[in-house]
Formats: structure tokens, C-alpha cells, sequence
């Protein structure tokens, strides 16, 4: 049988339906995912970054939204990072869009490197990166043509 054209409405409607809340995004200067974030009630700008195993804040974001810190032993790896030295905190409040995480564990480290790649091409800095982590623990379903992330209300 052939797949069902499905409008992206339809999506949002059959998702929401099912305790998921739709949260915006918005393509920034080097074309990656970027969303509005609050952490601990404070104002945050992350982008989602898929490829990546967890949540991170620059070191300068986690100073300025008040996250106490604790040095790893672990070294950030990846794409763009390599050996940095990391510390790990707690976001007591996570909210994106209407979601609502608590307690979520997450890393810290200098994205210095990630910001200036922003700021060449005209973008503005960012405070972090949302991971799988986070994907995972909100059951994350992303519409890539409307720019949109879903997850469950209350994770």
C-alpha cells in the first residue's frame, strides 16, 4: 500500500495529540538547527546538534546563568572539539519551547571555536548544543522541512 501524503499540520496535530509540544527553530548563519532555550529561568540560545552524544554550554554560558561546575577527567571529542578539557554541572530547569526537563546532567566546556565560526559568517554566539541526550529523553521527533522539534511535554 503507498505511503499517505501527510501535511505537516497533520503531523503537529497527531503529535501533539499525543502529549508531544512543538518547539520552534530557526536555521542560523551556518546552517544548523537553532532554538530558544530557558535554563534555570534564564534566556539560552542552543543549537541542536544531533551528532552529539550530550548537551553542552560554552564554559563563559554556564558561568553566566549561574551553573556550578565540576572538572572531568573526560575530554570533549568530535567534530570541531578535540581533547578540551570539560566540567559537568546540572540544569535544575531545562525548558524548550513549553517542554520541561529537570535535572538534566550536561557538560561544559570552551565552544569558542563554534561561536567565532558564527560570528565570520554574520551569526550571532550561542550558549550551547542540545544532544542526543536530550533528543533521547524527550522522545525527539524532528520536522526538518518546517523546522520544527517535538517533545513530550514533560520529560
Amino acid at each position: 500500500m503507498p505511503a499517505r501524503d501527510v501535511a505537516s499540520d497533520d503531523i503537529a496535530t497527531f503529535l501533539v495529540g499525543r502529549g508531544f509540544v512543538a518547539v520552534p527553530m530557526h536555521v542560523n548563519a551556518v546552517g544548523h538547527f537553532e532554538l530558544a532555550a530557558e535554563v534555570n529561568g534564564q534566556g539560552a540560545r542552543l543549537v541542536l546538534d544531533t551528532g552529539a552524544s550530550h548537551t553542552v554550554f560554552a564554559t563563559a554560558s554556564a558561568a553566566r546563568l549561574g551553573l556550578a561546575t565540576t572538572l572531568s577527567a573526560e575530554r570533549a571529542q568530535g567534530v570541531g572539539a578535540s581533547n578540551h578539557p570539560t566540567a559537568i554541572t546540572t540544569v535544575s530547569e531545562l525548558r524548550l519551547g513549553l517542554a520541561q526537563l529537570r535535572e538534566v546532567p550536561v557538560r561544559t566546556f570552551d565552544l569558542g571555536h563554534v561561536n567565532r565560526a558564527l560570528e565570520a559568517r554574520g551569526g550571532t554566539p550561542v550558549d550551547g548544543a542540545i544532544g542526543g541526550d536530550v533528543l533521547r529523553l524527550g522522545e525527539a521527533i524532528i520536522d526538518y522541512a518546517h523546522a520544527t522539534l517535538f517533545l513530550r511535554g514533560s520529560a
